[in-house]
Protein backbone atom coordinates (compact mmCIF):
# COMPACT_ATOMS: atom_id res chain seq x y z
CA UNK A 1 0.00 0.00 0.00
CA UNK A 2 1.02 3.50 -0.94
CA UNK A 3 0.86 7.03 0.01
CA UNK A 4 0.83 9.90 -1.55
CA UNK A 5 -0.09 13.95 -1.02
CA UNK A 6 -2.98 15.08 -3.39
CA UNK A 7 -3.91 18.29 -4.69
CA UNK A 8 -6.98 18.07 -2.74
CA UNK A 9 -6.45 20.32 0.43
CA UNK A 10 -6.76 17.92 3.68
CA UNK A 11 -6.49 14.70 1.76
CA UNK A 12 -4.18 11.85 1.41
CA UNK A 13 -4.47 9.61 -1.89
CA UNK A 14 -4.32 5.92 -0.24
CA UNK A 15 -3.49 3.73 -3.65
CA UNK A 16 -4.18 0.12 -3.84
CA UNK A 17 -2.80 -2.92 -4.92
CA UNK A 18 -6.07 -3.47 -6.91
CA UNK A 19 -5.80 -0.13 -8.57
CA UNK A 20 -8.30 1.46 -6.37
CA UNK A 21 -7.93 4.86 -5.26
CA UNK A 22 -8.96 6.09 -1.76
CA UNK A 23 -9.08 9.23 -0.09
CA UNK A 24 -8.48 9.89 3.83
CA UNK A 25 -9.32 12.54 5.82
CA UNK A 26 -6.26 14.35 7.49
CA UNK A 27 -7.97 16.10 9.66
CA UNK A 28 -8.98 12.89 11.84
CA UNK A 29 -5.09 11.66 11.12
CA UNK A 30 -2.47 11.53 14.39
CA UNK A 31 0.79 11.38 13.46
CA UNK A 32 2.83 9.86 16.16
CA UNK A 33 6.33 10.71 17.22
CA UNK A 34 8.52 9.46 19.68
CA UNK A 35 9.83 10.50 23.10
CA UNK A 36 12.82 11.70 22.12
CA UNK A 37 11.19 13.82 18.93
CA UNK A 38 8.99 15.43 21.27
CA UNK A 39 11.26 16.23 23.41
CA UNK A 40 13.92 17.39 20.59
CA UNK A 41 11.08 20.04 19.39
CA UNK A 42 10.09 21.33 22.66
CA UNK A 43 13.93 21.87 23.76
CA UNK A 44 14.28 23.65 19.81
CA UNK A 45 10.95 25.81 20.65
CA UNK A 46 12.14 26.64 24.17
CA UNK A 47 8.77 24.98 25.67
CA UNK A 48 10.68 24.40 29.34
CA UNK A 49 7.12 24.26 30.40
CA UNK A 50 5.98 21.28 28.14
CA UNK A 51 9.48 19.51 28.74
CA UNK A 52 8.39 20.15 32.48
CA UNK A 53 4.71 18.73 32.04
CA UNK A 54 6.01 16.19 29.57
CA UNK A 55 8.01 14.78 32.44
CA UNK A 56 5.73 14.98 34.83
CA UNK A 57 3.43 13.19 32.66
CA UNK A 58 5.90 10.20 31.72
CA UNK A 59 6.67 9.83 35.31
CA UNK A 60 2.64 9.57 36.15
CA UNK A 61 2.65 7.10 33.56
CA UNK A 62 5.37 4.61 35.32
CA UNK A 63 3.69 5.09 38.85
CA UNK A 64 0.18 4.01 37.89
CA UNK A 65 1.84 0.73 36.22
CA UNK A 66 1.96 -0.66 39.53
CA UNK A 67 0.35 -3.48 39.92
CA UNK A 68 -1.87 -2.62 43.27
CA UNK A 69 -2.50 0.67 41.13
CA UNK A 70 -3.71 3.05 43.09
CA UNK A 71 -3.00 1.40 46.26
CA UNK A 72 0.86 1.60 45.59
CA UNK A 73 2.81 2.86 43.02
CA UNK A 74 6.24 2.65 41.31
CA UNK A 75 8.90 5.46 42.74
CA UNK A 76 11.99 5.80 40.25
CA UNK A 77 15.52 6.55 41.36
CA UNK A 78 18.66 6.66 39.57
CA UNK A 79 21.65 4.63 41.13
CA UNK A 80 25.16 4.07 40.07
CA UNK A 81 23.74 1.18 38.18
CA UNK A 82 21.02 2.19 37.00
CA UNK A 83 17.02 2.65 37.91
CA UNK A 84 15.49 1.21 40.83
CA UNK A 85 12.06 0.63 41.28
CA UNK A 86 10.68 1.25 44.89
CA UNK A 87 7.13 0.35 46.13
CA UNK A 88 5.60 3.24 47.95
CA UNK A 89 2.03 3.32 49.43
CA UNK A 90 -0.41 6.38 48.23
CA UNK A 91 -2.15 6.77 51.24
CA UNK A 92 -1.77 5.72 55.34
CA UNK A 93 -4.55 3.17 54.47
CA UNK A 94 -3.20 1.29 51.82
CA UNK A 95 0.34 1.46 54.12
CA UNK A 96 -1.74 -0.20 56.97
CA UNK A 97 -3.91 -2.96 55.13
CA UNK A 98 -0.95 -4.00 52.68
CA UNK A 99 2.32 -3.80 54.31
CA UNK A 100 4.98 -4.28 51.93
CA UNK A 101 8.28 -5.95 53.03
CA UNK A 102 10.91 -8.08 51.54
CA UNK A 103 11.79 -11.96 52.12
CA UNK A 104 15.32 -12.45 51.53
CA UNK A 105 17.17 -14.93 51.07
CA UNK A 106 20.85 -14.66 52.52
CA UNK A 107 24.64 -15.94 53.15
CA UNK A 108 26.83 -14.45 56.04
CA UNK A 109 30.17 -14.12 54.58
CA UNK A 110 32.89 -15.90 56.44
CA UNK A 111 35.11 -12.82 57.36
CA UNK A 112 32.03 -11.27 59.08
CA UNK A 113 30.82 -14.15 61.43
CA UNK A 114 34.40 -15.19 62.39
CA UNK A 115 34.74 -15.83 65.87
CA UNK A 116 30.73 -15.19 67.04
CA UNK A 117 28.71 -18.52 67.91
CA UNK A 118 25.54 -17.45 66.61
CA UNK A 119 23.54 -15.17 64.40
CA UNK A 120 22.47 -13.52 67.67
CA UNK A 121 25.65 -13.24 68.97
CA UNK A 122 26.25 -11.61 65.56
CA UNK A 123 23.90 -9.25 65.44
CA UNK A 124 24.76 -8.37 68.92
CA UNK A 125 28.32 -7.65 68.29
CA UNK A 126 27.47 -5.64 65.19
CA UNK A 127 25.27 -3.29 67.15
CA UNK A 128 27.62 -2.64 69.96
CA UNK A 129 30.50 -2.01 68.07
CA UNK A 130 28.33 -0.22 65.02
CA UNK A 131 29.88 -2.69 62.54
CA UNK A 132 28.05 -3.38 59.19
CA UNK A 133 27.77 -7.42 58.70
CA UNK A 134 28.62 -8.46 55.38
CA UNK A 135 26.30 -10.73 53.23
CA UNK A 136 25.79 -12.31 49.96
CA UNK A 137 21.82 -11.68 48.71
CA UNK A 138 21.24 -15.24 47.34
CA UNK A 139 17.27 -13.56 46.41
CA UNK A 140 15.15 -10.83 46.97
CA UNK A 141 11.11 -10.86 46.85
CA UNK A 142 8.89 -7.91 47.99
CA UNK A 143 5.55 -8.67 49.24
CA UNK A 144 2.67 -6.20 49.33
CA UNK A 145 0.08 -7.44 51.70
CA UNK A 146 1.81 -11.00 52.17
CA UNK A 147 1.81 -11.88 48.27
CA UNK A 148 4.43 -11.20 45.76
CA UNK A 149 4.55 -8.44 43.73
CA UNK A 150 7.05 -7.64 40.67
CA UNK A 151 10.17 -5.30 41.43
CA UNK A 152 11.52 -4.18 38.19
CA UNK A 153 15.18 -4.44 37.50
CA UNK A 154 15.52 -6.21 41.34
CA UNK A 155 18.07 -8.59 39.89
CA UNK A 156 20.29 -6.05 38.06
CA UNK A 157 20.57 -4.82 41.54
CA UNK A 158 21.25 -7.78 43.44
CA UNK A 159 24.00 -9.24 41.38
CA UNK A 160 27.62 -7.39 41.56
CA UNK A 161 26.45 -5.36 44.16
CA UNK A 162 27.85 -5.08 47.75
CA UNK A 163 25.31 -6.15 50.40
CA UNK A 164 25.32 -5.20 54.28
CA UNK A 165 23.64 -5.37 57.20
CA UNK A 166 23.82 -2.05 59.53
CA UNK A 167 23.23 -2.19 62.67
CA UNK A 168 20.82 -0.45 64.39
CA UNK A 169 21.77 2.79 66.64
CA UNK A 170 23.45 1.71 69.92
CA UNK A 171 20.74 2.67 72.77
CA UNK A 172 20.91 6.20 74.54
CA UNK A 173 23.34 6.06 77.57
CA UNK A 174 21.99 5.67 80.90
CA UNK A 175 22.20 8.58 83.00
CA UNK A 176 23.75 7.32 86.41
CA UNK A 177 25.77 8.53 89.51
CA UNK A 178 28.54 6.79 91.15
CA UNK A 179 28.00 5.65 94.79
CA UNK A 180 30.21 4.12 96.88
CA UNK A 181 29.18 2.39 100.21
CA UNK A 182 32.41 1.87 103.15
CA UNK A 183 32.17 -1.12 105.09
CA UNK A 184 31.03 1.00 107.75
CA UNK A 185 27.67 1.49 105.59
CA UNK A 186 28.28 5.31 105.01
CA UNK A 187 27.69 5.99 101.33
CA UNK A 188 28.93 8.60 99.33
CA UNK A 189 27.77 10.15 96.05
CA UNK A 190 30.97 10.65 94.02
CA UNK A 191 29.91 11.69 90.33
CA UNK A 192 26.70 12.91 90.83
CA UNK A 193 25.79 12.83 86.99
CA UNK A 194 27.25 10.58 84.47
CA UNK A 195 25.84 9.50 81.05
CA UNK A 196 27.03 5.77 80.71
CA UNK A 197 26.42 3.29 77.05
CA UNK A 198 27.18 0.25 75.88
CA UNK A 199 30.43 0.91 73.43
CA UNK A 200 32.09 -2.86 73.26
CA UNK A 201 32.03 -6.41 74.10
CA UNK A 202 35.15 -8.30 75.05
CA UNK A 203 34.64 -11.57 73.69
CA UNK A 204 37.10 -13.35 75.45
CA UNK A 205 36.29 -12.22 79.39
CA UNK A 206 32.93 -12.65 78.24
CA UNK A 207 32.21 -8.95 79.66
CA UNK A 208 30.89 -6.05 78.13
CA UNK A 209 32.30 -2.20 78.35
CA UNK A 210 30.36 0.98 79.06
CA UNK A 211 32.13 4.45 79.21
CA UNK A 212 30.75 7.91 79.02
CA UNK A 213 32.93 9.14 76.41
CA UNK A 214 30.57 10.54 74.31
CA UNK A 215 29.87 12.70 77.46
CA UNK A 216 32.03 15.32 75.86
CA UNK A 217 32.44 17.97 78.74
CA UNK A 218 32.00 15.12 81.49
CA UNK A 219 35.26 16.30 83.89
CA UNK A 220 36.06 12.17 84.84
CA UNK A 221 35.52 9.38 81.77
CA UNK A 222 34.76 6.17 83.69
CA UNK A 223 35.15 2.80 81.39
CA UNK A 224 33.24 -0.25 83.50
CA UNK A 225 33.50 -3.57 82.68
CA UNK A 226 30.69 -6.18 83.69
CA UNK A 227 29.96 -9.70 83.19
CA UNK A 228 27.73 -10.59 80.05
CA UNK A 229 25.60 -13.38 82.91
CA UNK A 230 25.13 -11.26 86.07
CA UNK A 231 23.11 -12.49 89.20
CA UNK A 232 20.21 -10.57 90.79
CA UNK A 233 19.56 -10.08 94.54
CA UNK A 234 16.41 -10.15 96.58
CA UNK A 235 15.51 -6.15 95.24
CA UNK A 236 16.53 -7.44 91.88
CA UNK A 237 19.41 -5.22 91.80
CA UNK A 238 21.64 -6.89 89.33
CA UNK A 239 25.58 -7.79 90.76
CA UNK A 240 28.94 -9.10 89.96
CA UNK A 241 32.30 -8.23 89.64
CA UNK A 242 33.59 -5.07 87.50
CA UNK A 243 36.63 -3.76 86.66
CA UNK A 244 36.82 -0.03 86.61
CA UNK A 245 38.70 2.59 85.18
CA UNK A 246 38.79 6.16 85.50
CA UNK A 247 40.70 8.99 84.11
CA UNK A 248 40.67 12.72 83.94
CA UNK A 249 39.02 14.39 80.85
CA UNK A 250 42.39 16.25 79.28
CA UNK A 251 40.29 19.12 78.86
CA UNK A 252 39.92 19.31 82.73
CA UNK A 253 43.57 18.39 83.83
CA UNK A 254 43.89 21.54 86.10
CA UNK A 255 40.16 21.35 86.95
CA UNK A 256 40.12 21.60 91.06
CA UNK A 257 36.62 19.27 90.95
CA UNK A 258 37.71 16.72 88.36
CA UNK A 259 40.98 16.22 90.62
CA UNK A 260 38.95 16.18 93.60
CA UNK A 261 36.36 13.91 92.40
CA UNK A 262 39.07 11.60 91.03
CA UNK A 263 40.67 11.35 93.84
CA UNK A 264 38.06 11.00 96.08
CA UNK A 265 36.75 8.13 94.63
CA UNK A 266 40.27 6.08 95.29
CA UNK A 267 39.90 7.51 98.87
CA UNK A 268 36.48 5.86 99.22
CA UNK A 269 36.99 3.00 97.87
CA UNK A 270 39.89 1.54 99.47
CA UNK A 271 37.35 0.97 102.35
CA UNK A 272 34.65 0.15 100.17
CA UNK A 273 32.14 -2.27 100.65
CA UNK A 274 30.36 -2.33 97.10
CA UNK A 275 30.55 0.37 94.26
CA UNK A 276 26.59 1.32 93.16
CA UNK A 277 25.77 2.86 90.22
CA UNK A 278 21.87 4.48 90.41
CA UNK A 279 19.75 5.01 87.71
CA UNK A 280 18.44 9.04 88.11
CA UNK A 281 15.35 8.55 85.71
CA UNK A 282 14.09 5.51 87.69
CA UNK A 283 15.48 6.59 90.45
CA UNK A 284 16.21 2.27 90.81
CA UNK A 285 20.11 0.72 91.02
CA UNK A 286 21.76 -0.37 87.61
CA UNK A 287 24.59 -2.08 88.76
CA UNK A 288 26.11 -3.20 92.36
CA UNK A 289 29.37 -4.08 92.19
CA UNK A 290 30.69 -6.31 95.16
CA UNK A 291 33.90 -6.89 93.81
CA UNK A 292 35.97 -4.24 92.08
CA UNK A 293 39.38 -3.90 90.72
CA UNK A 294 40.99 -0.37 90.86
CA UNK A 295 44.23 0.84 89.23
CA UNK A 296 46.07 2.45 91.44
CA UNK A 297 46.88 6.26 92.25
CA UNK A 298 49.75 8.31 93.51
CA UNK A 299 51.09 6.91 97.69
CA UNK A 300 50.60 10.95 98.84
CA UNK A 301 46.68 11.01 97.87
CA UNK A 302 45.83 11.54 101.50
CA UNK A 303 47.53 15.06 101.43
CA UNK A 304 46.66 16.14 97.79
CA UNK A 305 42.79 15.36 98.65
CA UNK A 306 42.67 17.60 101.37
CA UNK A 307 43.98 20.26 99.43
CA UNK A 308 41.86 19.82 96.80
CA UNK A 309 38.92 19.51 99.02
CA UNK A 310 39.49 22.73 100.67
CA UNK A 311 40.27 24.73 97.26
CA UNK A 312 36.77 22.55 95.79
CA UNK A 313 34.88 24.11 98.98
CA UNK A 314 36.21 27.25 98.61
CA UNK A 315 35.38 27.19 94.77
CA UNK A 316 31.47 26.50 95.87
CA UNK A 317 31.33 29.80 99.04
CA UNK A 318 33.37 32.40 97.19
CA UNK A 319 32.23 31.47 93.47
CA UNK A 320 35.36 31.43 91.43
CA UNK A 321 37.53 29.08 90.02
CA UNK A 322 40.75 27.98 90.46
CA UNK A 323 43.59 26.41 88.35
CA UNK A 324 45.66 24.44 89.73
CA UNK A 325 49.30 24.52 89.13
CA UNK A 326 52.07 22.46 87.24
CA UNK A 327 54.43 22.62 90.18
CA UNK A 328 53.63 23.17 93.73
CA UNK A 329 51.77 25.86 95.19
CA UNK A 330 53.94 29.52 96.55
CA UNK A 331 53.77 29.95 100.16
CA UNK A 332 51.75 32.77 99.17
CA UNK A 333 48.96 30.98 97.67
CA UNK A 334 49.22 28.48 101.08
CA UNK A 335 48.62 31.66 102.73
CA UNK A 336 45.55 32.76 101.70
CA UNK A 337 44.12 29.75 101.03
CA UNK A 338 44.39 30.01 105.02
CA UNK A 339 42.57 33.25 105.16
CA UNK A 340 39.94 32.57 102.68
CA UNK A 341 38.96 29.34 104.66
CA UNK A 342 39.48 31.06 107.73
CA UNK A 343 36.72 33.43 106.40
CA UNK A 344 34.28 30.41 104.94
CA UNK A 345 34.53 28.33 107.92
CA UNK A 346 34.15 31.19 110.40
CA UNK A 347 37.02 29.69 112.15
CA UNK A 348 40.61 31.61 113.85
CA UNK A 349 43.84 30.97 112.19
CA UNK A 350 45.94 30.01 115.32
CA UNK A 351 49.85 30.44 115.77
CA UNK A 352 52.59 31.03 118.24
CA UNK A 353 54.42 34.46 118.76
CA UNK A 354 57.49 35.48 120.47
CA UNK A 355 55.97 39.22 120.67
CA UNK A 356 53.40 42.41 119.48
CA UNK A 357 55.15 45.39 118.85
CA UNK A 358 52.94 48.14 118.16
CA UNK A 359 53.15 51.99 118.19
CA UNK A 360 50.85 53.79 120.64
CA UNK A 361 49.88 57.85 119.67
CA UNK A 362 50.52 60.36 122.36
CA UNK A 363 49.55 61.21 126.19
CA UNK A 364 45.57 59.71 125.81
CA UNK A 365 46.81 56.63 123.65
CA UNK A 366 49.36 55.64 126.71
CA UNK A 367 46.65 56.01 129.08
CA UNK A 368 44.19 53.56 126.86
CA UNK A 369 47.00 51.27 127.52
CA UNK A 370 47.22 51.31 130.92
CA UNK A 371 43.57 50.99 131.81
CA UNK A 372 44.12 47.85 130.12
CA UNK A 373 46.69 46.72 132.63
CA UNK A 374 46.43 44.51 135.84
CA UNK A 375 48.82 43.09 137.67
CA UNK A 376 51.29 44.33 134.57
CA UNK A 377 49.01 41.97 132.15
CA UNK A 378 46.35 43.09 129.51
CA UNK A 379 43.44 40.47 128.91
CA UNK A 380 40.81 41.54 126.41
CA UNK A 381 43.24 43.04 123.79
CA UNK A 382 42.65 42.86 120.38
CA UNK A 383 44.25 44.34 117.38
CA UNK A 384 42.31 44.87 114.03
CA UNK A 385 42.97 46.15 110.83
CA UNK A 386 39.63 46.73 108.90
CA UNK A 387 40.47 46.82 104.69
CA UNK A 388 37.90 47.75 102.08
CA UNK A 389 37.25 49.23 98.68
CA UNK A 390 38.88 46.89 95.65
CA UNK A 391 40.56 44.67 97.97
CA UNK A 392 41.31 40.70 97.43
CA UNK A 393 43.56 37.85 97.67
CA UNK A 394 44.77 36.18 95.06
CA UNK A 395 45.10 32.28 94.90
CA UNK A 396 46.38 30.22 92.15
CA UNK A 397 46.44 33.26 89.63
CA UNK A 398 42.40 33.83 90.42
CA UNK A 399 41.57 37.07 92.06
CA UNK A 400 39.24 36.70 95.02
CA UNK A 401 37.39 40.05 94.98
CA UNK A 402 36.78 40.85 99.17
CA UNK A 403 34.75 44.39 99.08
CA UNK A 404 35.55 44.33 103.06
CA UNK A 405 37.84 42.28 105.17
CA UNK A 406 38.17 42.43 108.70
CA UNK A 407 41.60 41.23 110.07
CA UNK A 408 41.67 40.54 113.72
CA UNK A 409 44.14 39.26 116.29
CA UNK A 410 43.22 38.25 119.54
CA UNK A 411 45.96 37.01 122.16
CA UNK A 412 45.40 34.99 124.77
CA UNK A 413 47.14 36.80 128.12
CA UNK A 414 50.04 39.82 127.18
CA UNK A 415 52.39 41.31 129.77
CA UNK A 416 53.78 44.98 128.65
CA UNK A 417 57.57 45.10 128.23
CA UNK A 418 58.93 47.69 130.42
CA UNK A 419 55.98 49.02 131.78
CA UNK A 420 56.98 51.04 134.62
CA UNK A 421 59.69 52.98 132.09
CA UNK A 422 56.16 53.93 130.51
CA UNK A 423 54.50 55.11 133.24
CA UNK A 424 57.04 57.39 134.11
CA UNK A 425 57.54 58.66 130.79
CA UNK A 426 53.92 58.97 130.53
CA UNK A 427 53.69 62.71 131.64
CA UNK A 428 56.39 63.84 129.47
CA UNK A 429 54.71 62.34 126.33
CA UNK A 430 53.34 65.05 124.10
CA UNK A 431 49.76 64.23 122.29
CA UNK A 432 51.50 64.08 119.01
CA UNK A 433 54.20 61.74 120.21
CA UNK A 434 54.47 58.23 118.85
CA UNK A 435 55.59 55.77 121.15
CA UNK A 436 56.44 52.06 120.35
CA UNK A 437 55.11 49.41 122.27
CA UNK A 438 56.24 45.42 123.21
CA UNK A 439 53.54 43.33 124.45
CA UNK A 440 55.04 39.71 125.58
CA UNK A 441 52.28 36.61 125.09
CA UNK A 442 51.88 34.39 128.21
CA UNK A 443 51.71 30.77 128.90
CA UNK A 444 51.60 29.14 125.56
CA UNK A 445 52.07 31.94 123.54
CA UNK A 446 48.60 30.95 121.18
CA UNK A 447 47.32 33.61 119.37
CA UNK A 448 44.23 33.77 117.34
CA UNK A 449 43.83 35.43 113.97
CA UNK A 450 40.20 36.09 112.97
CA UNK A 451 39.26 36.98 109.13
CA UNK A 452 35.69 37.91 108.75
CA UNK A 453 33.41 39.66 106.32
CA UNK A 454 30.32 41.88 106.82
Amino acid sequence: MVFGLSKMKNKILQFGGSGNTSYIDNRQLTVVNTMHEQFARMKMNGDYEGIAKFMLDFSRQIETTHPLYPDYRYKVQETSRGLFFYHEPLNPDAAERLPLSYNISLRVKKDAHSGNKSLGELFQTAMIRQQNIEIDVLSLQALIGGRPVDTPLLQDHIEGNEWVIAPPERPEPLKLSLIVTTQSGDTETILPYIELGITDLDEEFKCYVLNNNRQIRAKIFIEMRIPMEWSYDEYGRARGTSNLKLKINPLFEKDVEANFRFLKFFNHSESAEKITFMNLETNSYFFVADRFQLEPVSSDLGENLRILEQLYALEQYFNVQFCLPNDKMTADDRKNIKILDCIRTKNPIKFVINDIKLQVEGKQGLKNLFEKVKDGKINGLSLVQEKDGSYGLDVLGTRVSLPFLKDEIVPKELRVKNINALRRKLESTADDEVVPIELIPLGDREVQQWYRLP
